[in-house]
Parts: structure tokens; sequence; C-alpha cells
């Protein structure tokens, strides 16, 4: 997993919001859509399709999703 927030941080970093969404789906699908989706109140659908490369979710989505995978996203000052 820790490969995988990496490159998570590397997308924030470089505001590839595609990738993000695919690497953040990556870990929601070791844990389980069908938990996620319950936990979320998101359909297991919607999970896969905005989790996705081609996904687009809003900014809402992300943290929800990310909130409840134990993810959190931080700000820090570019130098």
């Amino acid at each position: 997993m820790k490969e995988t927030i990496d490159k998570i941080n590397q997308a924030i970093d470089r505001c590839e919001h595609q990738e993000l969404a695919y690497q953040v789906g990556k870990i929601a699908r070791e844990k389980g859509m069908s938990h996620l989706a319950d936990k979320t109140g998101l359909s297991r659908e919607t999970l896969y399709r905005t989790l996705s490369r081609k996904g687009n979710p809003c900014l809402k989505t992300v943290l929800v999703v990310m909130n409840e995978l134990g993810l959190n996203l931080s700000c820090d000052q570019s130098s």
C-alpha cells in the first residue's frame, strides 16, 4: 500500500486528478467496494466508475472515500 500512497501523493503534486482517482480506487478495491459503498452511501457502480483512470470524481467524493479508507489529504505551501 505504501507504493500506492506514494503514487497518490505524486498525482496530487502533478495535479493529475484521474491518476489520483485511480490510485485511491486501487486501495478501495483492495479493501472491498461493497464495504466502502455501505460506509459512504455511494453505489458500487459509482465507486467503480469514478475511481477509475477515466473517472472524474468531485472533491467531496474523493474526500469521503479517502476518509473511509483511513487516508487524509493535507495541504503544504509550495517552495
